[in-house]
């Protein structure tokens, strides 16, 4: 009586001459290329990179932390409390982008705040007019 299946399966057949040979298992690792400098975020693509310069500008420091208008946002929650709570969310996450190295990620979330701020005033004052304005108002 034979004993259990083997848990491998037997090598096939040897290869024609001139075959291509199979791959080897496990995959290859590639070679890591030069590391980022620290505190630096790997880049995923190359055109990264250059988005990342384009939107701090040429001249600005890698370092530098986007606005928050974190109090912006606090006064706009007297003014429209939906729009000014969405600008305060993002305003509370440009700190911690910036902390992890994810600088686009940081403009992004630096121009929401300031956007979802601007909504909340256009709000008010559409409101404050709407009120105002109407007759026995």
């Amino acid at each position: 009586a034979a004993g259990p299946a083997p848990r491998w399966a037997p090598p096939g057949p040897p290869a024609s001459p001139g075959a291509p040979a199979p791959p080897a298992w496990p995959p290859r690792q590639q070679q890591p290329g030069p590391r980022p400098a620290l505190g630096q975020p790997q880049s995923r693509a190359p055109w990264i990179g250059a988005l990342r310069d384009r939107i701090r500008g040429a001249s600005a420091s890698r370092t530098a932390m986007p606005p928050t208008y974190l109090w912006q946002s606090m006064v706009c929650l007297l003014l429209f409390l939906p729009a000014a709570v969405v600008a305060l969310v993002y305003s509370t996450q440009v700190p911690r982008l910036m902390q992890v190295g994810d600088t686009v990620g940081a403009v992004r979330a630096s121009r929401l705040a300031r956007t979802w701020c601007m909504v909340s005033l256009v709000v008010f004052t559409f409101a404050a007019l709407y009120v105002g304005l109407r007759p026995g108002g």
